[in-house]
């Protein structure tokens, strides 16, 4: 590497450490995938003999694209053109020239790979010239496809769009020419949509060798942001035995992959697809001392105890249950647990349904004035039996009082949340109690319409009253 050039920067990751070379106050940095890269910039000697000045160092702050210009950077260290290795034994690109000939080692900016593959001849098994005339694999699976995939949005979609219309032995090539790097494919920004497409397509034999190859890592992928969609797309298409590896090595950190933001996504799909009878080990991590009332309350959690509960057996069902109806108040006034709520409400059965409706009894009121327990309220006044909505309803009315209806019904009809259920309580209840609701919007109809949330009662009650009216001339017989 020459020694002319004005700066030079030194990447630091892990035990890789690679030396290139730029002009002055041109700020190109090569990050690495991990956040805590650290990029040293010193001030080259001069030859004037001037002091050079003291050393900075900066973190990237940007995950996203410090992964997007590493995979970059792989991709152009494993071309073997215009490359080189410095003092350490590392491969690196080297200063890209000034010519910028069509397909040359300046056609790409700054020193990257360019967008569209070269035609060179090399190990690679890239394309020089014309093809041979017995070859039958078109032009666009022949040239570097995982240099094309990983890097670039337009190499991705180039892949996926090819592997639509390629036939058998075409999908065959680019497994074998992605194979060993389809870990490094996993976690790229515009890759790892590649990789879920040709994971779709294939022999069911080179689908076993390819999830192969994610096994011992699905851990680790499924905690990161683009692997945890390969690993999900790989439970949906691999065979009962690769199903239950993965979910082995899920089955070590349960609890972190349910609290993750990414992995409780591979948790749910490992549910899915994997039968109940073999994942027992994953649904008794989730209920016992609190466990299911504390994952409730998780932002992500919530969303993996509605789907134990949708999938899990009646002995957990029966457990998880019981433990979520213990803490029903304080899980209905919560940000994430009124959703379990809400979910066993609707999927949990009438016994079930009537046992925490009772328990919210003496509180329907304060409830329905909350902005996460009225969503609550609704679920019971729409999935409930006749005796759940009577006692809902009765208690809501019995509020007001005889003399203070009126205020206590507009209050609740102007109320961000409690007009909610008082739509809903339009529809839900009897006649009668029908009949109070409309009676007292008719009479304060004016001052309703001076409110966003009145005229929503306002028009949730018309158009009660007009479907019922169609409805009752329909069962009127027609005059002969």
């Amino acid at each position: 590497m020459g020694q002319c050039h004005a700066q030079t920067r030194t990447l630091l990751y892990e035990s890789l450490v690679i030396r290139t070379n730029s002009k002055a106050h041109h700020r190109r940095w090569l990050p690495s995938v991990a956040d805590h890269i650290v990029v040293e910039e010193q001030q080259a000697p001069s030859t004037t003999g001037t002091s050079c000045s003291s050393p900075s160092v900066r973190y990237w702050r940007q995950p996203q694209q410090a992964l997007r210009h590493w995979n970059a950077f792989l991709a152009m260290a494993r071309t073997p053109p215009a490359c080189a290795v410095d003092g350490r034994g590392a491969r690196v690109r080297q200063r890209p020239s000034r010519s910028r000939r069509p397909g040359g080692a300046g056609s790409g900016h700054h020193g990257h790979p360019p967008a569209r593959c070269p035609r060179r001849s090399g190990p690679e098994g890239a394309e020089s010239g014309p093809r041979d005339a017995g070859s039958t694999a078109p032009r666009r699976c022949r040239c570097h496809v995982r240099h094309r995939c990983p890097c670039y949005a337009k190499g991705s979609r180039f892949i996926q769009r090819a592997v639509d219309g390629a036939t058998t032995e075409e999908i065959i090539m680019v497994y074998k020419e992605i194979m060993p790097y389809v870990r490094t494919l996993a976690v790229d920004m515009f890759g790892n949509h590649a990789v879920q497409k040709i994971l779709n397509h294939g022999p069911r034999s080179y689908k076993r060798i390819f999830i192969r190859h994610l096994m011992g890592d699905v851990l680790g992928l499924s905690l990161h942001m683009y692997g945890c969609r390969v690993i999900q797309k790989a439970f949906e298409v691999a065979e009962h035995d690769q199903k239950l590896v993965m979910a082995m090595e899920l089955g070590r950190k349960v609890l972190r992959c349910v609290r993750d933001q990414y992995a409780n996504y591979v948790i749910q799909k490992c549910i899915e697809c994997v039968p109940s009878k073999h994942i027992q080990f994953i649904f008794r991590s989730l209920y016992g001392v609190g466990k299911a009332k504390m994952l409730s309350t998780h932002p992500y959690g919530c969303h993996v105890v509605q789907k134990v509960l949708a999938y899990c057996n009646p002995e957990i069902h029966h457990a998880m249950t019981a433990e979520i109806i213990e803490s029903v108040q304080m899980l209905s006034a919560d940000r994430f647990g009124n959703y379990v709520v809400q979910h066993l409400l609707e999927h949990g059965g009438a016994a079930r349904r009537s046992t925490m409706v009772e328990k919210f009894a003496t509180q329907i009121v304060a409830m329905s004035y909350h902005k996460y327990a009225s969503n609550v309220i609704e679920k019971c006044l729409t999935f409930g039996c006749h005796h759940d909505r009577q006692l809902i309803t009765s208690e809501i009315i019995a509020a007001g009082g005889g003399q203070h209806l009126d205020d206590h019904f507009m209050d609740m009809m102007i109320d961000p949340y409690a007009s909610s259920v008082i739509q809903k309580m339009v529809v839900t209840a009897e006649e009668r109690q029908v009949r109070v609701l409309v009676g007292v919007a008719r009479s304060n109809a004016a001052k309703l319409m001076r409110y966003t949330h009145g005229r929503s009662v306002i028009a949730a009650i018309e158009r009660f009253l007009a479907a019922r009216a169609r409805a009752q001339c329909k069962l009127q017989p027609v005059a002969q």
